[in-house]
């Protein structure tokens, strides 16, 4: 009986052996299989984590001047979303932070992408003062910045690292100069204003790549004066063969026409100004004085595929008014050059940087965006011609 007792004793403890065995076995190889499962995500993270890749943002995204910055915004995401659709395997990331339109927190911005983001390039500013302020910090560190909104002339040449695809503001004055030089003499009658004063500036300054034209009368006008006759006699006997009526827009430009066309003699000079004539009736009630005046504007994106873009991107994320077409052009060229180099030549941002400064791109600013001699793309202005008192763009 004993003899009994002991087998089945035997036989309990090699069970129990067993079955301890057996689960020990099985949470072991669990425990592997959760190990290679842990593994394989986090592999599968570090790859969709490489694929990546960021660039960021500087722009007001608050404040008085917020319009410009969100609606900027609007465009990059609506292009990225194409952008990364398109793309085999990587994907491009945009992160975006408030400059402000100041220097002193598109500073900061700068500094937070660049050492925590890690990011070797940047869109914006979109403030002249945004992109002014990083514009050194981006050559020292090597950061590509592209602005689509900034015209800044002092941008021009200040970083090999820093381009806009903006118009440049000297525009108006530099367009004009190329008009007027087919004249020998010219004259400038101008309002004290910060816009009539730079035109002005800017004019004059161009002209001098003119020899053959010189700029023999100047005359200027306190800002908001009706009375300009005597200044208008000054200028006739200074001899011009052309003039630039150069008065801000409204009642000034309105008077300044109407002075003229009371003065005797008052014929036989070609007449140029801004675009502050396309505004109330001067040029239909003084069709003989006006007929055949040059006006010249900023420039007007030719491009026949930007309007049904823009109403695209408007039904998906809201209005683009604040920017209008020609923001709204420049931003999705720079969106749409620098992904594109970078997808070509991966995140190298000098390598980026020399193929941007050396190549030619067709967009929708231009068919022939490049920056071989300038930071600045050339952009010339738009050209009108006053006909029976309407106006007509001139090709």
């Amino acid at each position: 009986m004993l003899k009994i007792k002991k087998r089945y004793l035997a036989i309990l403890l090699l069970l129990v052996a067993f079955i301890t065995t057996g689960c020990f076995n099985q949470e072991t190889n669990n425990a592997k299989v959760d190990s290679e499962q842990n593994t394989k995500v986090t592999k599968e993270k570090k790859v969709k984590k490489s694929n990546i890749i960021n660039i960021g943002f500087i722009g007001p995204l608050s404040g008085k001047t917020e319009i410009y910055g969100k609606q900027i915004q609007k465009i990059l995401d609506y292009s990225l979303e194409k952008i990364n659709k398109e793309s085999k395997g990587k994907q491009f990331n945009i992160i975006y932070e408030d400059g402000k339109c100041t220097d002193i927190d598109a500073t900061n911005a700068f500094q937070k992408l660049t050492e925590q983001d890690n990011v070797k390039f940047i869109i914006g500013g979109v403030c002249p003062n945004e992109t002014l302020a990083i514009t050194p910090m981006s050559a020292a560190n090597e950061i590509l910045v592209i602005t689509p909104a900034s015209s800044n002339g002092n941008i021009d040449g200040a970083s090999p690292f820093v381009y806009s695809l903006s118009y440049k503001d000297d525009i108006i004055g530099k367009t004009l100069a190329r008009e007027m030089s087919k004249y020998k003499t010219i004259g400038i009658i101008s309002e004290q204003t910060d816009f009539n004063t730079k035109v002005q500036k800017d004019l004059v300054n161009a002209i001098e790549q003119y020899p053959d034209t010189q700029v023999v009368g100047r005359e200027t006008f306190p800002k908001g004066v009706a009375e300009v006759k005597e200044s208008l006699l000054r200028l006739k006997g200074s001899g011009p063969e052309a003039i630039l009526l150069n008065p801000d827009a409204g009642v000034t430009a309105e008077n300044l026409i109407k002075q003229l066309s009371e003065m005797e003699d008052w014929s036989g000079y070609k007449l140029f100004s801004t675009s502050v004539y396309k505004q109330g009736e001067a040029l239909k009630e003084f069709q003989e004085l006006t007929n055949g005046l040059i006006m010249v504007d900023m420039p007007k994106i030719q491009n026949k595929d930007l309007l049904s873009i823009k109403k695209e991107i408007e039904k998906d994320k809201g209005s683009l008014d604040g920017v209008g077409d020609y923001y709204t052009a420049s931003t999705l060229d720079t969106i749409n050059i620098l992904t594109s180099l970078i997808l070509e030549l991966g995140e190298n941002s000098t390598k980026v940087k020399n193929a941007l400064s050396s190549r030619n791109f067709q967009g929708y600013i231009s068919d022939n965006i490049n920056f071989k001699n300038s930071s600045f793309p050339e952009i010339v202005g738009t050209i009108y011609e006053v006909k029976n008192g309407e106006i007509e763009e001139k090709k």
